[in-house]
């Protein structure tokens, strides 16, 4: 019976590496969490498609916890044994991320059994939440529309001029918007349901609404958010402002009068204006535009009110640094000049507008702040709100924009920024307007700005570091340096490089994938990579040149990275006399192993197409064959991340024709990720339920697994000898299956 050697399993290896070398083990695995950021909002896409989380937060009305199978019993797949496994693989990793949360118990042939249930932030995300739902913002914001100018920002900031969105559309995003009244529907119902989180928080913990009159909402929409408020203060005659195509289809409104017009002309007058999310969108001229026309529309005592986003001063590595930064990247590649401001900046605006009043700010909710820019003097300060909903809606907030970080690290490997980093010369740290002069881009202004804002989220993320000091005229000038993760994803990285690595995924033609996720599990028997591309993984592959060029590079330099470890801190080659490796490609794994290990005699052993482009190696004889139908002899047989792209089923047929081949005394080496068997909300979890997210929707059958379930594979094949795991690095393990 195959056992786990006690001195030697997953947990005693990592704590034994971790103390030898923590710096590559902590990096290492944020570079990994960093790349596959965007598997958590496209998997809460799914979730929420496949009404799953509304499902558990009715259950958990009624104190209940629900299995997969209990879930998958809603889904219309013919396979409900396979939708299961599908929705807990889904679970399992939003577990880790806090979204749900996992119990387990003993099934009937003693089997672990997990339940789930709702982690508070999931209300957040079911649509029967009376606060409002963030699950119309979840699709909005990994649409595949919306989500396609991503992969144009590099190009966007090198040359200038556009934004991503318009190199990806060939128009601004409103003009867009009108053309596709499809992302027009799903945009305004996620408006929608912010606004009403917003504005129930705005009328809960701010009290400048008290002394005003009337109130003139600029670009109001059709009146939504003004009849919130003037319900809640009937005392305010409300002056709904908006274009006249806009202002057209407004309903008619109790204390709501309807104004066509537009803000940079001229707008209504009344004691205040508001303004909701609205300077964003928009760059310091046409801000202060708006604000020099409200200034004139209200009296000497009269003053704006504008809900808004309040970037930190300085880009810390903290939870709450992030968003604000996230949603800068959003504007930057979004909206032509729009973008996230400082409580600095937005006091700038308003005094640049004439507005020679206190400037105050209210905490509403996360990073929104209400912000009061009065004509004339009056009490001002900041007013800071309780913590009630701060950190669950925070949190929401980063799962739906965790796609922005891997977006943004694809664009600063495109524009060389992080390779211009790693190699200032003398360890200086530079500043945007340096790294923006290496940029094509005619308005270097722009692009030193570009940089800068892309530069900060990074620093939010510990990817760079960013200190200041005193510019020319006295401003706040930030320089950047490596933080030690971001060596990973140089270029001349002597380690190995994981650039290629984040090129590959989020490129376009394999992200487009993950929008058929949920319909996949829906519907079963097929990936969400079949449904997009209408055939499997590797032979799509085998027919996108530019797709097969990025997949190489980066399995090239990942197995570098992988086997550099491997051959650091596994010593299980020592007495082996012939070695197969079983899909071993062109043989550049097994020529790094008969390197270090030079009495072994290395076969590489693949299909008749790859050993067919295989070359000469010294130590290393190449057969062609199928490892569903047989593998050479040797003393002891070699897959590197072979099994997680194949079902139980095929690992045991592959595992058998190695028992095979081998002698009493052989054994097969696997190199594989490993899970943790309980999804525990941690850093050192999510990586590995990101990647079995990722094996689900590419690889029909292909799956991380447990240490528990590679040892029953094991025993299923007939290797009935010791089953030992070894630390090679993240969550990657050296198997050894012992026959």
């Amino acid at each position: 019976m195959a056992t786990a050697d006690a001195s030697n399993n997953s947990a005693g290896g990592v704590a034994a590496a971790a103390a030898g070398d923590a710096d590559d083990e902590s990096t290492f695995l944020h570079a990994l969490e960093l790349i596959c950021g965007f598997v958590v909002p496209m998997t809460l896409k799914a979730a929420i498609e496949l009404g799953l989380l509304d499902a558990l937060t009715t259950a958990a009305d009624d104190g209940r916890a629900l299995t997969a199978d209990e879930l998958a019993a809603q889904l219309p797949a013919a396979d409900k044994a396979e939708a299961a496994s599908s929705v807990d693989r889904i679970l399992r990793l939003l577990a880790s991320y806090n979204v749900v949360r996992c119990s387990t118990e003993a099934g009937p042939s003693g089997e672990a059994i997990r339940r789930y249930s709702p982690a508070p932030v999931c209300r957040w995300f079911a649509g029967n939440n009376p606060r409002g739902s963030m699950a119309p913002m979840v699709m909005f914001a990994v649409d595949e529309d919306y989500l396609s100018p991503w992969h144009h920002m590099g190009a966007a900031m090198a040359a200038g001029g556009q934004t991503g969105f318009e190199r990806a559309h060939l128009m601004p995003i409103f003009q867009y918007m009108g053309t596709n009244s499809r992302l027009n529907t799903v945009f305004n119902q996620a408006m929608a349901q912010q606004s009403v989180i917003l504005i129930s928080k705005l009328l809960e913990r701010f009290h400048g609404f008290d002394g005003i009159g009337v109130l003139v909402d600029v670009g109001g929409g059709t009146g939504t958010t003004l009849k919130m408020i003037t319900s809640r203060y009937k005392h305010i005659v409300g002056v709904n402002f908006d274009l006249p195509h806009v202002i057209a289809h407004a309903p008619t409104l109790p204390g709501v009068k309807h104004i066509a017009g537009n803000m940079f002309e001229s707008v209504p007058n009344g004691d205040a204006v508001f303004l909701k999310s609205m300077l964003h969108l928009h760059n310091d001229e046409d801000c202060i535009k708006i604000l020099k026309n409200c200034h004139q529309a209200v009296p000497n005592n009269g003053k704006v009110i504008a809900v808004e986003i309040v970037v930190p001063a300085i880009p810390e590595p903290v939870p709450a640094a992030r968003n604000p930064f996230e949603m800068d990247m959003i504007m930057l590649n979004n909206f032509r000049g729009g973008k996230e401001r400082t409580e600095l900046e937005f006091a700038k605006l308003g005094m640049d507008s004439g507005f020679g009043g206190a400037f105050r700010t209210t905490y509403i909710l996360a990073n929104y702040r209400a912000l009061e820019f009065n004509k004339y003097n009056s009490a001002g300060g900041v007013a800071a709100g309780d913590a009630d909903d701060e950190a669950t809606f925070l949190h929401s907030l980063e799962l739906i924009c965790s796609f922005v970080v891997p977006m943004t690290l694809k664009a600063a490997v495109e524009l060389g920024l992080l390779d211009a980093l790693t190699t200032a010369a003398d360890g200086r740290a530079l500043t945007a307007a340096e790294l923006a002069a290496q940029l094509p881009a005619a308005d270097k202004a722009e692009a030193a700005c570009s940089v800068d804002r892309m530069l900060r989220l990074l620093a939010s993320y510990n990817v760079v570091r960013c200190s200041t000091e005193a510019g020319p005229g006295g401003e706040a000038l930030r320089r950047y340096s490596p933080a030690p993760v971001c060596r990973w994803f140089a270029g001349n990285n002597s380690r190995g490089s994981l650039a290629p690595m984040v090129k590959f995924v989020v490129d376009e033609d394999y992200l487009s994938s993950w929008h058929h996720l949920g319909a996949a599990v829906a519907g079963g028997g097929q990936s969400g990579f079949e449904r997009a591309h209408r055939m499997p993984i590797f032979e799509y592959i085998g027919t996108n040149s530019h797709l097969n060029t990025v997949f190489n590079q980066a399995m090239a330099q990942h197995s570098e990275i992988l086997m550099s470890k491997l051959l650091e801190r596994f010593h299980g080659f020592d007495d082996i006399g012939v070695l197969v490796d079983v899909g071993g490609g062109t043989g550049t794994t097994l020529q790094m192993i008969t390197s270090r290990y030079k009495h072994i005699i290395g076969v590489n052993f693949d299909l008749p197409h790859v050993i067919a482009q295989a070359p000469t190696l010294p130590g290393v004889k190449h057969i062609a064959g199928n490892m569903f139908e047989s593998i050479p002899t040797g003393d002891a047989v070699f897959l590197k991340s072979m099994f997680h792209l194949q079902s139980d089923e095929n690992c045991i047929k592959i595992l058998k024709n190695c028992h095979q081949a081998l002698p009493n005394n052989g054994k097969v080496i696997a190199v594989e990720i490993v899970l943790p068997e309980i999804p525990e909300p941690v850093p050192a979890a999510q990586n590995p339920f990101q990647m079995d997210m990722i094996m689900l929707n590419n690889f029909k059958g292909g799956k991380e697994r447990t240490e528990l379930e590679f040892a029953k594979l094991a025993m299923d094949s007939g290797f009935s000898g010791g089953f030992r795991a070894t630390y090679i690095l993240a969550n990657y393990r050296a198997l050894e299956f012992s026959k």
